[in-house]
């Protein structure tokens, strides 16, 4: 038998151990002390514990009892807190320190408040034959009992309000502390209880609760955990407790996209799969099914329709809301769906399921390239009805949100098999890739919608990739000094020119021989450069495409400025202009790209005025076109300009606009707007 001490006296020591209390002995003290020390490393939680420090004085001072009720995932912490913070206010604290667990076999099970208030008058010294019988007379004795004096009572693992109503104490300077996996807004109206919910740590955060355990696989392992404190400190032990072959197969388990949980069990014990595991055996059939369906869903954001039971995820702290219609949920609570989703049983709704996650997909990439764009796209079939926009500023906003999902939606379509509307994506998400410069998301789909095209057996659908991904690698090339992609994209032009002659597709063969002119304007080879677009403009003779011809003309432009025939490339940016203007839905995009053209050619004329005129108008036109980048660009030469002509201040203004648009941006022209501005 050892001996605890803690403030308000000695005590014989009661040990919890996951759901189970082991009593070495009778109470022998005045006052019951319930409560298990919390353990020794303890992070953040700064924010919440002060809140609750907060309502604690202010409930005090109103002579009210304080209730909390702390919510979140299983194994976000949410018991750690409720101890951490009644030790350091322990001093507030000299009568009963009571606690009760309310499921200690999981929310699907709950102890009915009866058993809950026998214990509880157990610990108060209740002998069992004075103990009245029936919920209603068990609680008025509890609440008599402890009507009077400061009590602290930790109810562990709640599942509902009514389940915690019958267990509050009678006395006016009582604390209750909750946890839940719910949030438990009932005891809100009823007791006025102040409501908490635990979000997952931050990395740093994470990374002081790992300690030095996992050495330099650190960011490895907090990775995979996602800042779940139960999954770190799982992952702390087992590192520590490895032999040199098992911290290998730990790693990489930890490192396979479909193998974290497996890492993060305690032989024999404790695992963050069995906590996910209590939330969805809780769960009604048709949210456990909609949660098996977000485990095919590729990243943590997706959006809801009308008759989605996510209501249900939301109370049970297994998915989190946004706004805007949008949830996330945690990648490991994601996984443990996914692994429910591959069941033998749940095979068709999985089936089912990815089918779904790939048609909204694609239905939002195709809406949003339609958004921003008229670009033809190839489509075999019909995709249906695609969401429409407000402005292309609303259509590149709205991927955004979703981006992780969408560009998840390729890789899932190659996974599983689903060529068609693999390349299909892939060739829809090109005009959100142009307007935000996502090389790393945009050559990797693009790579896979490429292989995904291959397998299909559609050539024309590998003429298309191939051109997009040459695009993307000359893209790339422009803007990321630490890439040579211009060799890759000149392979994949030439690639696509070849398939698209086989094919006699002109269209197609229009728009290899643009990249290849484009790459040749990029070498500085402005005869070739000319010679290619003339070819394209060549191609397409005979087709309706108005859009492709502004395009090549403003191209040519391009290729006749760098020749130094500044008069002849400014004609071709003017009537690009024009073109851009007369399509039956004006192309602002590509008005502000020919209007930003011209101001080079006015410059190099050294007609400077003229020049800033020409870029402040693309300027205006660029703003709504969800193009940061592009907008960013012209800012900075607004400004050089600007400062040449000698109006410092008109220039410093243009900077800090493009330090604004390339805010978080690898483009290496942020830095150059910041070192302008000094």
């Amino acid at each position: 038998m050892t001996e605890n001490s803690i403030s308000g006296g000695q005590f014989e020591s009661v040990v919890m151990a996951g759901t189970v209390h082991l009593h070495s002995g009778a109470v022998q003290q005045h006052f019951a002390r319930m409560l298990a020390q919390p353990v020794r490393r303890f992070v953040n939680r700064t924010a919440v514990l002060d809140s609750l420090d907060g309502w604690h004085r202010e409930d005090s001072e109103a002579d009210r009892p304080t209730v909390v009720v702390l919510s979140g995932v299983g194994g976000i912490g949410k018991t750690e807190t409720a101890l951490h913070w009644i030790r350091r206010q322990v001093a507030a604290f000299p009568g009963h320190q009571l606690y009760a667990d309310l499921s200690p076999q999981g929310p699907s099970a709950p102890r009915q408040p009866a058993a809950v208030l026998e214990q509880l008058l157990s610990e108060l010294g209740v002998a069992k034959d004075d103990r009245p019988s029936g919920t209603e007379e068990l609680a008025a004795r509890f609440r008599s009992l402890t009507g009077a004096g400061p009590v602290v009572l930790l109810l562990d693992n709640a599942v509902s309000a009514a389940q915690v109503r019958p267990l509050l104490p009678g006395s006016a300077q009582a604390v209750v502390v909750v946890t839940s996996r719910t949030r438990l807004p009932g005891l809100m109206m009823s007791h006025d209880a102040h409501l908490v919910d635990l979000d997952p740590l931050t990395v740093e955060e994470s990374r002081e609760l790992l300690g030095g355990a996992a050495g330099d696989a650190a960011d490895v392992v907090l990775r995979a955990c996602g800042g779940l404190p139960l999954a770190v400190r799982i992952a702390a032990a087992r590192i520590a407790d490895a032999l040199p072959g098992e911290l290998a197969e730990l790693m990489v388990q930890l490192t396979d996209g479909e193998r974290p949980l497996d890492a993060l069990t305690m032989p024999d014990d404790i695992s963050v799969r069995d906590v996910f595991a209590a939330s969805y055996r809780w769960l009604s059939p048709a949210a456990a099914r909609y949660y098996r369906q977000l485990g095919v869903h590729p990243g943590g954001v997706f959006r809801v329709e009308a008759a989605e039971p996510v209501a249900e995820l939301v109370n049970s702290s297994l998915a989190t809301p946004l706004g805007d219609g949008r949830y996330r949920m945690h990648d490991l609570v994601r996984q443990y769906a996914a692994e429910c989703a591959t069941l033998p049983e749940h095979a068709e709704e999985r089936a089912a399921a990815v089918g779904e996650v790939l048609r909204r997909g694609l239905l939002l990439a195709a809406g949003v390239d339609s958004a921003l764009s008229g670009r033809w796209r190839y489509e075999p079939e019909p995709l249906g009805v695609l969401p429409a926009f407000a402005d292309a500023d609303a259509a590149v906003r709205e991927l955004a949100g979703q981006r992780e999902a969408v560009f998840g939606a390729v890789r899932l379509a190659h996974l599983e098999g689903r060529h068609v509307v693999g390349w299909q994506l892939g060739q829809a998400l090109w005009g959100f890739c142009l307007r935000t410069g996502a090389h790393r998301d945009w050559i990797d789909s693009h790579r896979l919608g490429l292989d995904c095209a291959v397998r299909s057996g559609d050539r024309l659908a590998v003429a298309r990739m191939h051109f997009q991904l040459g695009f993307a690698h000359l893209d790339r090339a422009l803007t990321d000094p630490d890439h040579d992609d211009f060799g890759r994209a000149g392979e994949q032009f030439g690639s696509a020119l070849t398939v698209a002659r086989e094919l006699a597709h002109a269209r197609t063969e229009s728009s290899a021989l643009e990249g290849l002119g484009l790459l040749a304007l990029k070498r500085a080879q402005w005869a070739e450069a000319g010679e290619r677009f003339t070819e394209a403009r060549a191609a397409l003779a005979g087709i309706d495409h108005p859009r492709g011809l502004a395009l090549l003309t403003s191209h040519l432009g391009r290729a006749r400025l760098g020749a130094g025939a500044y008069g002849v490339a400014a004609d071709c940016f003017l009537t690009a202009r024009e073109m851009f203007a007369a399509l039956p839905r004006p192309d602002v995009y590509n008005q502000a790209r020919s209007l930003t053209h011209l101001a080079e050619c006015r410059r190099l004329e050294r007609e400077l005025p003229a020049a800033v005129a020409a870029l402040a108008e693309a300027a205006e036109l660029m703003k709504g076109e969800g193009s940061d980048r592009e907008l960013g660009g012209i800012h900075l030469r607004q400004g050089d300009l600007l400062a040449e002509l000698g109006d410092r201040a008109a220039a410093r203004v243009q900077w800090q606009a493009a330090v604004r648009c390339f805010e978080g941006s690898s483009d290496p022209r942020g830095g150059e707007a910041r070192g302008r501005l000094g």
